[in-house]
């Protein structure tokens, strides 16, 4: 989560100063064309080592979210919609009432 909260704030413009020059284009800065995607390039890899690093990963994470969620206003909703998205659902109290023993059983 924390990889594609730094990429937000690559596309809000926040990100800080020396993280700016190693992030990658994207499709619509790198062509004369007016494309409609919105997508980030990914880096050309030459081993599975630099595809699990910081920055392409993020790019990949980036470049699979629906359009709702990296088009939210402020960093505090898609905050809310990463969470709702990724956190598994809270379990009902009544799962959790009585002796864990008896229910392995």
């Amino acid at each position: 989560m924390q990889k594609l909260i730094l990429m937000y704030k690559y596309k809000q413009g926040v990100l800080p100063n020396y993280l700016t020059p190693i992030m990658p284009q994207t499709v619509s800065s790198s062509t004369p064309y007016n494309l409609r995607i919105e997508k980030i390039l990914r880096h050309l890899r030459r081993t599975e080592l630099d595809l699990n690093s910081t920055i392409p990963s993020s790019v990949k994470h980036w470049n699979d979210l629906s359009p709702e969620i990296k088009n939210c206003t402020s960093l505090l909703s898609f905050k809310n919609k990463l969470n709702q998205m990724y956190l598994p659902p809270i379990v009902p109290k009544h799962f959790l009432f009585g002796e864990r023993s008896v229910q392995i059983i």
